[in-house]
């Protein structure tokens, strides 16, 4: 081979080696620069879609927020063994709807797909945010192409409305260097293991209305829902589930509760079940005002009753197996242990008594605390001293100044002046460090990147390693 040949294949080597390595390159930076969220907070249900083993899933959930905020798959786990997934997206409208249950069932096989009433009342995006989370969150195929053209061109948000920019995907990855965040690069840990189901517990429901409990009232269906409702009902004959649409408790006027029987009335003559749950308030024990955050979403508690009630009417109304103990299904059991926590987490919050705080605290495992005290405790009520030695185990309570840690079966004195390290996960550490200014000697807690300081000196954070976050933060008198 003479030597311009070998040159060619040479150039054409490092061209190919050049390529490979830009391509792996942008792969990583997209990875890192992609649409990662469709409720805020780097949650994202499509994501975790994606890395549910095949084929776990015996029901799924598809609609809007009122679905993820009102269905908590840990319940129907926890109740009665069923392995459901809830796949809803902020803002989805029916068409979205449609492509997601077609990209959702590429890898499942759900005996039964719960469709949100709400849906049959969506048929727009109001928010931006909501286009992007309804198109971007699908990796690419023909369901992605197929929802951006079915989304994009009559969006009432034009801010980004020509399809080839969703497409290329252009909308947020030119912008997303301005927020990048430590869960770019990895899982927010409390987000693994929901199944979809965000926790919620702020705000305040309203009273019903009488007309929302109206089912006299009758509007005939329209095109567009008996035409997605007859494309709903011929993917389910195609993929062999079976559908419910489902209404959650919520706000609805006269013409949509007329609308809402026009729409239960057809799918009676199709033979799809579906059920109103604002008809089954009181047999939940739903409390309108203190069990939702507004007019339509479900708050945590409101969110239990639901899923318990909808987990027996399945069980009652399909096929479905009670998977508990299964091999495989073990993300079901970390779904509930969530649960737990999510729910402990939000009781010591609410806690005011300290006894009752390390009660709690100890309720569970997987709690790790820091307790810094300043040296003789100064300043330290009586009621707060004895508390503290009853709890804090014995050979630990005569520390003069300096931080107590606890975790993972371990309690270790750190003295005042000392520095301390724990690796609390695969990317963050607690530690514990002197620190100096001019009003004396106090310790500073570090729970990953978040600093804690006290400035009476006796301080109390506790860490929650199941949820990967800090929980309580408490000064001691």
């Amino acid at each position: 081979m003479n030597d311009a040949k070998k040159h060619v294949i040479k150039d054409i080597v490092g061209t190919v080696i050049f390529l490979l390595l830009l391509s792996l390159g942008a792969a990583g930076l997209y990875n890192v620069f992609k649409w990662k969220d469709t409720s805020g907070d780097y949650f994202s249900s499509m994501e975790l879609m994606y890395d549910l083993p095949d084929n776990i899933s015996d029901v799924a959930f598809f609609g809007s927020s009122i679905v993820y905020c009102g269905i908590n798959p840990a319940i129907f786990w926890e109740e009665d063994g069923i392995a459901c997934f809830n796949a809803a997206i902020s803002g989805q409208d029916r068409e979205a709807s449609y492509y997601y249950i077609r990209e959702f069932v590429k890898k499942q096989s759900p005996k039964v797909v719960v469709v949100s009433g709400i849906l049959f009342q969506t048929d727009t995006y109001l928010v931006q945010g909501n286009v992007y989370r309804n198109t971007l969150s699908m990796r690419n195929s023909r369901n992605f192409i197929d929802v951006v053209n079915s989304i994009v061109p009559d969006n009432d948000k034009t801010e980004k409305n020509t399809v080839w920019d969703y497409y290329l995907r252009w909308p947020i990855i030119h912008s997303r260097y301005k927020e990048i965040k430590k869960w770019d690069f990895i899982d927010k840990p409390e987000n693994t293991a929901t199944l979809g189901y965000v926790y919620s517990y702020d705000g305040i429901g309203d009273e019903p209305a009488p007309v929302m409990f109206n089912n006299e009232i009758v509007n005939e269906i329209s095109d567009a829902n008996k035409d997605w409702v007859d494309r709903l009902y011929a993917l389910s004959q195609k993929e062999g589930f079976e559908l419910l649409f489902v209404q959650l408790p919520g706000f609805l006027g006269d013409v949509q509760r007329a609308d809402m029987n026009g729409n239960f009335k057809y799918l009676d003559e199709l033979g799809i079940k579906h059920v109103d749950l604002n008809f089954y308030a009181d047999e939940m024990g739903f409390d309108y005002v203190d069990d939702m955050s507004d007019g339509r979403h479900a708050k945590t508690s409101g969110a239990q009753k639901i899923s318990a009630f909808l987990s027996e009417y399945i069980t009652d109304n399909f096929d479905v197996a009670d998977r508990r103990g299964e091999k495989g299904y073990e993300l079901f059991d970390d779904a509930v242990r969530i649960c737990k926590h999510e729910e402990l987490s939000r009781k010591l919050m609410d806690c005011d008594d300290l006894a009752q705080v390390f009660e709690l605290m100890n309720s569970e495992d997987g709690m790790m605390y820091s307790l810094t005290l300043k040296e003789g405790w100064n300043g330290i009520s009586d009621e707060a001293e004895y508390i503290l030695r009853d709890f804090i185990p014995e050979g630990n309570v005569g520390i003069s100044g300096g931080t107590l840690v606890s975790g993972d079966g371990f309690v270790k004195e750190v003295p005042d002046g000392e520095t301390f390290a724990y690796k609390l996960n695969d990317s963050d550490f607690m530690y514990v460090k002197p620190m100096v200014n001019g009003k004396g000697h106090y310790d500073e807690v570090l729970f990953g990147s978040a600093k804690y300081v006290s400035a009476v000196g006796n301080l109390l954070v506790i860490y929650d390693s199941v949820l990967g976050r800090v929980v309580l933060v408490k000064d001691i008198l």
